[in-house]
């Protein structure tokens, strides 16, 4: 029993991390848009969509974590924010249980699709610092 309450403790701590981690890359993330020209609106959503990735992200690594997978669990099940905004593609690829690579994929595609339209103005080390971590 000492040894399963290790792993158990272990597990609770990759998860605090995981979710520490991702909670501080985002802030940064977010941070970094403050001084964009692009219209509010634009800047909103290319957030939010950020915010969505990263809660998909985070369950997937949870689920990783427990040995299941994202096929036998509904989107609402996984905690995701706002699941009902995946297009016919995103569900399409997420119901083939997608590795946590494909989802850290979709992040780093955003991000640096955010930088090409100037959302995010921070300099280029700075991102990329946050997004390797």
């Amino acid at each position: 029993t000492s040894f399963a309450h290790k792993r158990s403790d272990l597990g609770y701590d990759i998860l605090i991390s995981i979710r520490a981690n991702a909670l501080d890359s985002a802030s940064s993330i977010m941070a970094f848009t403050q001084g964009s020209s692009v219209p509010h609106e634009e800047v909103s959503a290319c957030m939010r969509r950020f915010a969505i990735l990263i809660s998909c992200m985070q369950a997937k690594a949870i689920t990783e974590m427990r040995g299941q997978n994202l096929i036998r669990l509904s989107l609402s099940e996984l905690q995701i924010l706002c699941p009902d905004e995946f297009d016919d593609e995103t569900r399409r690829i997420l119901s083939t249980d997608p590795s946590s690579l494909v989802i850290f994929n979709w992040v780093q595609r955003l991000i640096l699709d955010a930088i090409g339209h100037k959302i995010i103005v921070a300099p280029a080390p700075l991102v990329a610092r946050t997004i390797a971590e």
